[in-house]
């Protein structure tokens, strides 16, 4: 379903889409450490702030496992390392690109659907999704990452390669590696509800719905005879039949193309009835609907008698 010519239903969706690109300055990838507390990566330098974390994590990978024989001093008063080993990094720790494309991405297409908004229609809902799913992606791969991360930093602590058990400094380290965290921001999650929303929004015709529940004004079912008259003498008018009125509005089904949001209109109702004294209203388009055939409904707001 294509999103529909509804002014508010395309705000809306627009506000949501705005929204959802402003994260690009928000927290969407978070660290966490012992020392240094929380450090969060932005939209502008998340991408190299994970591409730090793998080379700071490849350049301890290669470090000394302490053996059974590490007590014994080198002749210098220090205590000698048994062998050097290298921990090979994880396939989610070597690949930091993937979770800063996967954001880029998402952000893509919030930009996109954002600009079908104003010229394709049929493609902000399908790059909203699309986008959304490129956020849950995401988000998975910094939850994965975060897992590999502390599987790897407990395979050093066990095997002694941060020193000798017995070394207090060891310990404080361990305790320090363990307390490392990587997880996504919350820029992340709302980057991800955001183009959901705005999908849902544009399929299931929502804000429509519930500006019509919160009318004031209750709508009877009545099919009267009316003759619509653009303001703009270039346009034709036309004798149509209504499908509900209210004392403020009413709604018809036309075959006619050339209503638009925004276009005022003379309203002459019981347009059949002959009685040339019936008073010629004013009001103003609000709303047009695409239906599945070739008619399009029509929402008009009474302004005033003329």
């Amino acid at each position: 379903m294509a999103t529909s010519n509804n002014r508010l239903e395309r705000v809306g969706i627009g506000f949501v889409l705005c929204f959802a690109l402003l994260m690009f300055f928000s927290p969407l990838v978070s660290t966490r450490g012992a020392l240094v507390g929380e450090v969060s990566a932005h939209g502008y330098n998340v991408r190299a702030k994970l591409s730090k974390l793998q080379s700071d994590l490849e350049s301890s990978s290669t470090s000394a496992s302490y053996g059974a024989d590490a007590g014994a001093p080198n002749g210098t008063g220090t205590v000698r390392p048994a062998r050097l080993e290298r921990l090979d990094l994880p396939f989610s720790l070597r690949n930091p690109w993937l979770p800063s494309s996967l954001i880029f991405a998402a952000m893509a297409c919030a930009g996109l659907a954002l600009l079908g908004l104003l010229l394709f229609e049929k493609t902000t809902p399908i790059l909203s999704f699309a986008g959304g799913c490129f956020g849950v992606f995401a988000i998975l791969n910094v939850i994965a990452i975060n897992s590999d991360l502390r599987s790897w930093i407990e395979t050093r602590v066990n095997s002694g390669s941060l020193g000798p058990a017995a070394n207090m400094s060891t310990g404080i380290r361990a305790l320090m590696a363990r307390a490392f965290q990587l997880y996504p921001g919350a820029g992340l999650y709302s980057l991800t509800c955001c183009l959901f929303l705005a999908s849902v929004l544009s399929y299931s015709g929502a804000i429509p719905r519930i500006s019509r529940i919160a009318r004031r004004e209750e709508r009877v079912n009545l099919a009267q005879s009316i003759r619509i008259r653009p303001v703009n003498p270039h346009l034709p008018e036309e004798t149509i039949t209504t499908v509900d009125v209210s004392r403020g509005g009413l709604l018809f089904e036309s075959a006619a193309s050339h209503y638009y949001d925004g276009m005022e209109v003379y309203v002459r109702r019981k347009a059949n009835s002959g009685d040339q004294a019936t008073l010629e209203e004013r009001g103003s388009v609000v709303r047009v609907e695409k239906l599945a055939s070739d008619k399009c409904r029509v929402a008009v707001r009474i302004i005033s008698p003329v």
